[in-house]
């Protein structure tokens, strides 16, 4: 009998997600799943790592940023405070992990420097958001940025929404900084940044309205090399400009 301190090894797992365990051991993996969080998590990811085979590579980049946001949507709730832990568990659950906008975020090693490449993941994004973000030139930022934004004033790459912006600045410590404008009300939307591959923690910061502008901002910096996702707290529709009341 498997029990909360007996957890099942990641082979077992598997086989669970196979049905190629014994009808005892199959229901012993059953009932513990049932009551542990964290081998609950690893049972879906085994039972989707099943159907890869099955994938097309469009498909197959799907579910590994899928399984990538929930995996660091639950590592971000576990390590959060409560008043966090709570918006957390709603994105995760009510949301199903979808996000307002979200992009991808590739940092690699050149010569002199970070390569970056930065665009925007549509299979992440909730339906009826209208904020999907796309790859984009610098210039469709400038206009309206501040001077004191930097990250969006200097980089050339970036990915860009109707009301959401991402900039990422290369060099010896790569910076992402996201925009979102058109917010009403004290709402201050979560940001999630997520390692696709799992080798660096989420971090989590809140978008907060800088002094004399009518937008939020929120900023990592120092990122490891690696690959990214970027996200957004979703939100109903009345709590951003020209919603309903």
């Amino acid at each position: 009998m498997t029990t909360r301190s007996e957890h099942p090894g990641e082979d077992t797992l598997l086989a669970y997600a196979e049905s190629t365990l014994s009808d005892a051991e199959q229901q012993s993996v059953e009932e513990h799943v049932a009551e542990c969080a964290g081998c609950a998590r690893l049972a879906r990811q085994s039972f989707r790592f099943t159907q890869l085979a099955d994938l097309s590579a469009e498909e197959h980049g799907d579910f590994v940023r899928r399984a990538a946001m929930e995996n660091g949507l639950s590592l971000a709730e576990a390590g959060a405070g409560p008043d966090l832990e709570e918006r957390l568990a709603e994105w995760r659950t009510r949301w199903a992990g979808l996000a307002e906008a979200a992009a991808s975020v590739a940092l690699s090693a050149v010569d002199r420097g970070t390569r970056v490449v930065a665009d925007g993941v549509a299979g992440l994004t909730r339906p009826g958001s209208g904020w999907q973000l796309a790859s984009a030139t610098a210039g469709a930022i400038r206009g309206d940025a501040s001077p004191h934004d930097s990250a969006l004033l200097s980089t050339p790459v970036l990915a860009t929404g109707e009301r959401a912006r991402l900039a990422v600045l290369g060099g010896d410590e790569p910076e992402v900084t996201v925009r979102i404008d058109g917010i009403r009300g004290d709402r201050r939307p979560l940001v999630l940044l997520v390692s696709i591959d799992g080798a660096q923690p989420p971090r989590l910061e809140t978008a907060e309205r800088a002094a004399g502008a009518d937008y939020l901002l929120a900023r990592f910096d120092a990122i490891p090399i690696g690959t990214y996702l970027v996200a957004i707290e979703p939100f109903d529709d009345d709590e951003r400009e020209g919603g309903t009341s």
